[in-house]
């Protein structure tokens, strides 16, 4: 597993993540693959991780708020949620 790569998140979701962190306890950050409202990052166990086959979405031209490219994050959105995190 590597940051950057696809997965369901369970058998049969039709959603996909992508890995944005991977953490030494086990834990993975991942975020829905798909922009919109209430897509977060995200700490789960990836015990059912089920690699995904399709292709990730093509960008247009002019759309400057799709996903970003496998391997690459949002470090803005990425580093905020983790900063709140780690806040004391």
């Amino acid at each position: 597993m590597n940051i950057g790569d696809r997965f369901h998140v369970a058998p049969g979701a039709s959603s996909v993540v992508v890995v944005r962190e991977i953490r030494v306890n086990g834990l993975v950050m991942v975020e829905n693959e798909t922009p919109g409202t209430g897509v977060y990052p995200y700490l789960t166990k990836p015990d059912h991780f089920i690699p995904a086959t399709t292709q990730p979405p093509t960008l247009a031209a002019h759309d400057e708020t799709a996903a970003t490219e496998p391997g690459q994050t949002t470090a803005a959105v990425v580093d905020s949620y983790l900063d709140e995190l780690n806040a004391p």
